[in-house]
């Protein structure tokens, strides 16, 4: 494979995608680097679908080195731990954008990893990543629907909209955006802000899609370049036939069960609905299974969800689906007891506790004592941020309550 350079102004740093020189084995590989921020991205994709696949298994993992900063991990083991918050959190990132641009009923493994090979202390590396993923992905011949790009937007009272700030400009931003998107639309935002007004924001999405037609133009010249053939994908059976049978039997009822307040009942009705569906329409001398017509009925759960909220019909709690929070008639009412511990017997020393109820979701909030440490043990979420560090973590855990998972 012969090595493939691009490189192109992005804002005030200078990006390059590059490929051909490692990961050769991989269906796809780039190494994406702005300005001093290098990110290695590969694609792995499995030519053979797995028996009884019924989704998409993608896999998204970003991973920071701390060698990429030059710093040796602590501890007796001298190597990193599970991943952090951050690399969480930019896994998902990197997800959210790619995963509804593979074609419908793609059911291949793909594996996608970014790894930070160098760290510049001032540059995030996330859109480099965003960038890496979608260019080995768009030369690695896998069934994808993109190229994508990606920009960080920020904003300053004086100099407007900012391209791809750096760290140190981030402090006195009002705005922190990253926009994922593809030639004609937007697919993500994930933004933070200072109370900004809504024709600001709004102002700061299309200027993020505008700025990187850049990067999928380049992408798309790296495809030219090195590129490898598209697989060849079958047409997808959206068995159209038996769906439109399916919303003939139980349409109408569908619709009336979704409106049953009781969550039990609701569900102990679709269940009937279900089981009926699969009584008459599973024919295994014509290859139409149980789990065939399982996957349709979820297929027309969510289009009558969907059609109720498209039309602004109210929610099943009856909340309507636009409206102020004075408008709503949802009631929280905060229980606050005298003495946690005689409300709930989970935990044995609290300073505090609340309990909120909303419909059936019941939320127990507890204040444990607080303890205060040397700033020195301050836990930094992102490799060369020169932010302040939290030194405040909260944890929020999930209990069921015997409800359908």
């Amino acid at each position: 494979m012969n090595l493939v350079k691009k490189t192109f102004k992005y804002g005030q740093h200078e990006v390059s995608l590059e490929t051909g020189r490692i990961a050769r084995q991989a269906s796809g590989a780039v190494l994406c680097s702005m300005d001093n921020t290098v990110v290695l991205c590969t694609v792995v994709g499995s030519r053979e679908v797995r028996e009884g696949q019924n989704f998409l298994p993608l896999t998204v993992h970003y991973q920071e080195k701390t060698y990429a900063s030059g710093r040796i991990p602590g501890g007796f083991f001298r190597r990193e731990g599970r991943p952090s918050e951050k690399e969480t959190l930019t896994s998902r990132l990197i997800d959210r954008p790619l995963r509804p641009l593979f074609p419908d009923g793609f059911r291949n493994e793909v594996q996608v990893i970014a790894t930070v090979m160098s760290a510049d202390r001032d540059v995030d590396p996330d859109i480099p990543a965003l960038i890496g993923c979608s260019a080995a992905l768009a030369i690695s011949g896998i069934p994808f629907n993109g190229p994508i790009g990606a920009a960080r937007v920020g904003y300053h009272p004086e100099q407007g909209y900012l391209l791809n700030p750096r760290y140190s400009e981030l402090q006195e931003s009002l705005l922190d955006m990253v926009v994922a998107g593809t030639r004609d639309a937007v697919l993500m935002v994930e933004s933070e802000a200072r109370e900004l007004p809504e024709d600001l924001m709004l102002g700061a999405v299309l200027y993020g899609h505008q700025e990187m037609q850049a990067v999928i133009q380049v992408i798309d010249e790296l495809v030219r370049d090195a590129g490898k053939p598209r697989w060849d994908q079958p047409a997808a059976d959206d068995h159209g036939a038996l769906f439109a049978a399916m919303q003939e039997q139980v349409g109408e009822q569908l619709s009336a069960a979704y409106q049953i307040t009781e969550k039990q009942a609701r569900q102990a009705r679709l269940a009937e609905l279900r089981e009926s569906c699969i009584e008459r329409h599973v024919d295994e001398a014509a290859g139409v299974g149980a789990g065939q017509v399982s996957e349709l009925f979820k297929k027309l759960e969510k289009k009558v969800v969907r059609g109720r909220i498209i039309a602004g019909e109210p929610r099943i709690d009856g909340r309507i689906a636009v409206c102020r929070r004075e408008e709503t008639d949802r009631v929280v009412t905060p229980e606050i007891p005298q003495t946690a511990a005689d409300e709930c017997m989970l935990v044995d020393e609290l300073v505090n506790g609340q309990q909120f109820d909303s419909a059936y979701a019941q939320r127990l909030q507890i204040a444990e004592h607080l303890t205060v440490g040397h700033p020195g043990e301050a836990t930094a979420l992102r490799i060369g941020d020169p932010g302040m560090p939290h030194r405040v973590a909260a944890q929020v855990g999930f209990i069921n309550d015997g409800g359908r998972p």
